[in-house]
């Protein structure tokens, strides 16, 4: 598989970060940050193309127009240029302003999709195969009117393509106020260019400052969406989706203002907007923060007030508990009572299971087959004469199948790779059609089980077995052991045929 390039978050069916819930998102959190650096990246550098464009537009017109170092009105309405000019400067800028508004508005929608998509994926990484992730299927991908709602949502009064508009009109009247005044006094090519680098200066930070509170704002309300999914469907079984305010823990934090560039001491806090204290405050998913002041709001960056919302850079973190607030880490448990690791559906299971171990069972060579609890053919892997190595991204809560060409019942290996892999079965068919059979019980599950069979002498039990050949005696120790285990771990051990 090819290496994952930095800011890209794995596709479904390819390995994803290890850990809970929170490392995950921490991880998808890093992800979608690179990828606002990238985007920020890219502004700065369409504003800094468009100023050498004006810049070097001005001192050609300032060669071929100006007189004693200046341009004025009366040189350019001499030349009949005035006009022409002034409208070569606007098309510059409207050129930028277009781009901008459109790069801007596929910024947010970017990372509202990659938020809420990566907070979905991240669930279905620790649901496994469980009925939650069954249940998340349906809307594991964003639908166009939901992505345009939180997109455009209004939540300062302006909706996005509102603000956009706006800052275009204001730039677009800013340079042709400047412009202007400087033709009219006569002003020398390096006062007219500083001019347009101070306006376009300005418009850019405007630019970034949309970037920055918007794709923060959608970024929250990309994770806070796909995690409402997970509490709607995590209710039915009595755990619920918790929020943490969290902060930056710095001397930004409001209501700080961080240090002097001039002085280096702290600035005088000012304006009402308090988030220190909000660092840890814990609600429901549904639940809004209060924030003081009369301000309330579900996630940081939509409370609609400036004070809270612009710069923030506070987020949520979430987590599940059950009726007794407990964490809950484990997402493969029932929504509603069952056990989570049902087979979906037995009749295709079965269909399955019964075609792949008949087309195995003769070869020569093992060959593993891992299947889905719903009967999909998920991956058939080429082995060796004793061996197999199947995807381990693809084991855990499926069945995984293999031939063994000696015939017998499980190796040590594959006993100890259903207790790691997190299988939810492991079978093994002989040239004769035996099936060997393990999973899990309904009870505790002992996974000191793959510790143990590992240690224990098996081979040493073996030899002391005389009158047959090492390869039956293998298995009848094996069969000894499992069977007279299997309630001290908390496994079945079935044997059966085609």
């Amino acid at each position: 598989m090819a290496a994952k390039t930095q800011g890209e978050w794995p596709q479904r069916g390819q390995r994803r970060p290890s850990g809970g819930l929170e490392q995950l998102l921490r991880t998808l959190r890093v992800i979608e940050d690179h990828r606002t650096d990238t985007m920020e990246r890219t502004l700065r550098d369409e504003y800094s193309r468009t100023l050498r464009e004006l810049q070097q537009y001005l001192s050609d017109e300032f060669l071929r127009y100006g007189e004693d170092g200046s341009l004025d009105f009366a040189a350019l309405n001499r030349s009949g240029e005035h006009a022409r000019f002034l409208e070569e400067v606007l098309a510059k800028v409207q050129h930028l302003t277009s781009g901008t508004s459109a790069a801007i508005r596929g910024m947010v929608e970017e990372m509202y999709t990659l938020a809420y998509e990566g907070v979905l994926d991240a669930v279905d990484t620790l649901a496994g195969d469980s009925r939650l992730a069954q249940v998340l299927q349906p809307i594991r991908r964003v639908r166009p009117e939901v992505l345009q709602a939180a997109v455009q949502n209004p939540v300062s009064g302006l909706t996005l393509d509102e603000t956009l508009e706006w800052n275009r009109h204001q730039i677009i009247y800013d340079i042709k106020r400047s412009i202007t005044n400087g033709i009219m006094n006569g002003d020398s090519y390096t006062t007219m260019a500083s001019r347009l680098h101070e306006v376009l200066n300005g418009d850019y930070k405007k630019a970034m400052r949309i970037v920055r509170t918007e794709t923060h704002r959608v970024q929250e309300q990309g994770h806070y969406d796909g995690m409402a999914e997970v509490d709607e469907k995590l209710k039915d079984g009595a755990v619920r989706v918790y929020k943490i305010w969290r902060t930056m823990k710095d001397e930004r934090v409001r209501p700080q203002r961080g240090l002097s560039k001039k002085t280096g001491k702290r600035l005088a806090s000012s304006g009402k907007a308090d988030h220190v204290k909000m660092e840890g405050v814990t609600v429901l998913r549904d639940e809004e923060f209060d924030l003081g002041h009369g301000v309330t709001t579900l996630i940081p960056g939509s409370s609609g007030n400036a004070a809270d919302d612009i710069h923030c850079r506070c987020f949520v973190e979430y987590v599940v508990r059950d009726a007794d607030e407990k964490e809950v880490t484990n997402l493969t448990e029932p929504l509603d009572g069952a056990a989570a690791d049902d087979i979906i559906d037995v009749e295709a299971v079965s269909k399955t299971l019964r075609k792949v171990e008949g087309e195995i069972r003769g070869l020569d060579h093992e060959v593993g087959a891992v299947i889905g609890r719903d009967g999909r053919l998920l991956n058939k892997t080429q082995g060796e004469a004793h061996s197999v190595n199947p995807p381990k991204d693809l084991l855990k809560g499926n069945i995984f199948t293999h031939n063994h060409p000696s015939g017998g019942t499980f190796s040590t290996d594959d006993i100890r790779n259903f207790v790691s892999d997190g299988l939810y079965e492991v079978r093994a068919v002989t040239p004769q059609g035996t099936v060997y059979r393990m999973r899990w019980g309904e009870g505790e599950k002992n996974t000191q089980l793959a510790q143990d069979v590992m240690a224990y002498p098996f081979w040493t039990k073996t030899r002391e077995r005389k009158g047959i050949s090492l390869l039956q005696a293998f298995n009848e120790v094996m069969e000894e052991w499992l069977t007279e285990n299997a309630d001290i771990y908390g496994y079945l051990y079935m044997k059966g045929n085609l």
